[in-house]
């Protein structure tokens, strides 16, 4: 036990020295990032917005195909690292980039393609851009019968925040290229970065981007700091491997003896109902609710069935499967996704990092961070369901 206490004091000692490095940041204005202020964190249509933009040849940036060339330079060189085979097109032939053109929300017919570069030569890259959300029914496979139809020499790429795969049902039988905003979408924006080192708005735009996709994907620890910790646990190896091993049990020791009764407490200090589920059918979430909203509930919420990721906030049936009765249906201010049928008020995803429940959420969880942040999300729901007078009265 002497070996876990000490790999965690001197775990510690370099996690404060980070935090005295992160105010310093801060004071000289390092910190500022114009995406991060414009709510693009995480919203997968946004950064797909983003992404196309630098590709397009015909972009605002007026630097014609250099960044479409070294994202798909990039692409060639890791699956060819990774697979052991070139990324190609389905017939074998490289893509020609002298004429392309690059689409966002592409119209299948059936769905939307997130990023699609096409060329004259009847060549297609079609890109699903997957942050947080669970795939759709049969999406790639969707994909790949359109190129079919189009009679496209084609290739889907699948771009996830670490390089997951895509789930069964809708990629069985396709052949997709894996790539991630950790390592691929990085690298591709630092040799961004490198070719406008003389065009200094340009520059500054790519290195805010990579800085937030480096924040999202949790790489943004500076290296010096990274290879401290390293050592120590390489210092203290069977310690590190006891810590790793009771991940899971730490989650579940947090979630059980922390969160909830936390959770618990805000509920009956507030007058509200309060229930969670971390296993409907693989979704997870945890509601407060008026008893005169009838069913009606504020959802913190995740549809995703393969990690802690996705969560967002929402007013649904506290039984989700179920549509939801209302007096009328309205945007909430308070909410910046649009209000539709499954969301009858809007939606917004978890800020603050919390849309994905990591390690440092955890942290959050025992330091009071999340709890309030939970409490203040709460009550600006309900002061504006109950200004709008939302609800049927039960």
């Amino acid at each position: 036990m002497k070996r876990v206490t000490d790999l965690l004091l001197n775990i510690r000692s370099v996690s404060d020295k980070i935090h005295q490095t992160e105010e310093r940041a801060k004071t000289r204005g390092e910190r500022f990032n114009i995406f991060s202020i414009l709510g693009v964190n995480h919203y997968e249509l946004a950064h797909s917005t983003i992404i196309a933009e630098f590709l397009n040849p015909d972009g605002s940036h007026g630097q014609g195909d250099i960044f479409l060339d070294e994202f798909l330079n990039e692409i060639f060189y890791s699956v060819s690292c990774r697979f052991r085979k070139p990324w190609v097109m389905k017939s074998g032939a490289p893509f020609d980039i002298s004429s392309a053109k690059v689409y966002t929300e592409y119209d299948t017919g059936n769905g939307r393609i997130d990023i699609l570069i096409r060329n004259e030569a009847g060549q297609a890259v079609i890109i699903e851009n997957k942050l947080y959300a669970a795939d759709q029914p049969e999406q790639l496979k969707r994909y790949a019968e359109f190129a079919e139809r189009q009679n496209w020499d084609y290739s889907i790429v699948y771009l996830t925040l670490y390089g997951d795969e895509a789930s069964t049902q809708s990629a069985e039988g396709i052949d997709y290229v894996r790539i991630s905003y950790s390592d691929e979408i990085i690298k591709w924006l630092q040799r961004c970065i490198c070719n406008t080192v003389d065009k200094p708005f340009l520059r500054e735009t790519f290195i805010q981007y990579s800085n937030l996709v480096k924040k999202l994907t949790h790489r943004n620890m500076e290296t010096k700091f990274t290879e401290e910790v390293i050592k120590a646990m390489v210092d203290n190896a069977e310690a590190a491997a006891m810590i790793c091993s009771m991940q899971q049990k730490y989650r579940e020791y947090v979630q059980d003896n922390i969160l909830l009764p936390k959770l618990k407490e805000f509920a009956d200090e507030s007058g509200l109902q309060f229930a969670y589920d971390w296993e409907m059918n693989g979704e997870k979430g945890f509601y407060f609710r008026k008893k005169e909203w009838k069913n009606a509930a504020i959802w913190f919420y995740s549809e995703n069935r393969t990690s802690w990721s996705g969560f967002y906030i929402t007013i649904m049936n506290e039984y989700p499967d179920v549509p939801l009765t209302t007096n009328r249906q309205v945007q909430l201010h308070c909410f910046d996704g649009n209000c539709s049928d499954s969301y009858p008020f809007g939606w917004k995803y978890m800020e603050q990092g919390y849309s994905e429940w990591d390690m440092d959420t955890l942290a959050d969880i025992v330091n009071g961070k999340f709890i309030e942040y939970v409490k203040e999300q709460t009550l600006a729901v309900i002061n504006e369901l109950e200004e709008n007078s939302c609800f049927q009265k039960g």
